[in-house]
C-alpha cells in the first residue's frame, strides 16, 4: 500500500514538473503534433493519395506550415490509416487543426434555406475542374452534375420557393 502511495506521489510530482514545461514549448511553437484520422469507409490507393493531398492543401490553405501527411495501413485490422505531422506548432494551431481535419468535408446544396442535395448526390466529371486564370489567379471553377433524385428534389424546393412551375432542366441548370 505504502509502495503505490509513494508511486502515485512520484507521478504527480513527474506530472507536476513536466506539464508547465511542455505548456510553455506549445504556446511557444516547439512542439509537433501528430493525428492519426481514420476514414469513415474503405477507401483505395488513388482516392488515399487524394484524401492526403486535399488535407495537406487545407491546413496550408488555413495558415498552418510544416504540414506532412502520409498513409499507412493498421496491421491488425488492415484499415487505411492518415498519418498528420505539423511541427512546429502551438496551442491556438491546435483546434484550427482538429476543425480543419474533423469538421470539414461535407457539402450540402440548399436553396432558399432548404437541402435539396448532399455531396453523395453530386459527381465532378473527369477535368471539369481548375483555375479560371481569365478572371484572376485564385477564381476556380467546379462542373458538376446532380442525381436525378437531387434534380426532382430541387424542382419541389424552387417550384415552392419561387411559386412556379419548374419543367425544363435548363431552367434547372441556369438557376445552379
Amino acid at each position: 500500500m505504502a509502495r503505490n502511495v509513494y508511486l502515485s506521489g512520484a507521478a504527480v510530482f513527474l506530472l507536476l514538473l513536466l506539464v508547465p514545461p511542455m505548456i510553455q514549448g506549445a504556446d511557444n511553437g516547439s512542439v509537433g503534433l501528430s493525428i492519426v484520422a481514420k476514414p469513415l469507409h474503405p477507401i483505395d490507393k488513388n482516392m488515399e493519395a487524394q484524401v492526403a493531398t486535399i488535407i495537406k492543401s487545407r491546413l496550408l490553405a488555413f495558415g498552418i506550415e510544416n504540414v506532412s501527411v502520409n498513409t499507412t495501413i493498421n496491421s491488425s485490422s488492415g484499415e487505411t490509416l492518415f498519418v498528420i505531422r505539423v511541427f512546429p506548432v502551438n496551442s491556438t494551431d491546435v483546434e484550427l487543426i482538429k476543425h480543419v481535419i474533423s469538421d470539414s468535408g461535407l457539402l450540402y446544396l440548399e436553396f432558399g434555406g432548404t437541402v435539396f442535395a448532399t455531396g453523395a448526390d453530386v459527381t465532378v466529371p473527369s477535368g471539369q475542374y481548375g483555375l479560371d486564370l481569365r478572371r484572376g489567379p485564385t477564381v476556380g471553377y467546379v462542373g458538376f452534375q446532380l442525381s436525378d433524385k437531387a434534380q426532382d428534389k430541387f424542382k419541389q424546393v424552387a417550384t415552392h420557393k419561387v411559386g412556379g412551375l419548374l419543367t425544363s432542366s435548363s431552367v434547372l441548370r441556369s438557376i445552379l
